[in-house]
């Protein structure tokens, strides 16, 4: 991990000296408590490793079954897990449909709020059924880019940790959903990298800026390893 010396580099912000319709000349060099807390801001509100699964219920046609799609692989998973439950469609024979149970509404949230939602009906802000919640562990790599009249930015390189559900180490869940296996037994070892921008508010990860919006997630990101 770079030492705090090897990062305190003073540079002028210019780019943001002259829309605030001011100039200064020099400004506090950067160090590991700067990029520790914008890393600990960007996780707190993206830090949740969600499967890209927003719409429910969820219909399995046998051609879905004859074809393995995802969703014929993991849904038998998640119901012998008791997140979902199924039920035939009478009006489409041979199409089975898979709702969220009590246990697995608990995981249907709001990205942004973090807060529960409701699977039925319309579908409610940056709704997705999350399954573990990352945290930063260790800032390994900052990699520092100043470009005339652009707002310094810097590359984050990190270790994080991972809250998740038992089942999500079922075995039968870890072959069915890779990705989620390989971001969860990753804790502590594998890397993800972040890049943040500096704004007259300090840091602040890219995802986070107001032109960003709030399309980015953890969910989206493969954890790799060192």
């Amino acid at each position: 991990m770079p030492t705090a010396a090897s990062m305190t580099k003073t540079f002028c912000l210019a780019a943001l000296a002259l829309a605030a319709g001011a100039c200064r000349s020099r400004a506090k060099a950067p160090d590991a408590t700067d990029y520790t807390r914008a890393m600990n801001a960007y996780l707190q509100k993206r830090g949740d490793l969600c499967i890209a699964r927003a719409d429910w219920p969820v219909d399995v046609t046998p051609g879905d079954v004859a074809e393995g799609t995802r969703d014929a692989v993991q849904m038998p998973v998640l119901e012998k897990l008791k997140l979902v439950e199924s039920a035939p469609v009478p009006q489409a024979p041979g199409v089975t449909r898979y709702r969220l149970t009590a246990l697995g509404k608990q995981q249907y949230i709001d990205r942004e709020t973090r807060r529960p939602v409701s699977p039925d009906g319309p579908r409610q802000g940056m709704a997705d059924f999350c399954v573990a919640r990352l945290s930063l562990d260790q800032i390994k790599h900052v990699e520092l880019h100043q470009v005339p009249n652009v707002p310094p930015h810097a590359v984050i390189t990190y270790t994080y940790d991972v809250a998740a559900p038992d089942w999500t180490r079922d075995p039968a869940a870890r072959r069915v959903f890779p990705a989620v296996d390989r971001v969860v037994s990753g804790a502590h070892t594998a890397s993800l990298r972040e890049e943040l921008t500096l704004t007259p508010d300090g840091w602040v990860a890219n995802e986070l800026l107001p032109a960003a919006g709030a399309s980015g997630a953890v969910a989206a990101k493969t954890a790799e390893r060192p």
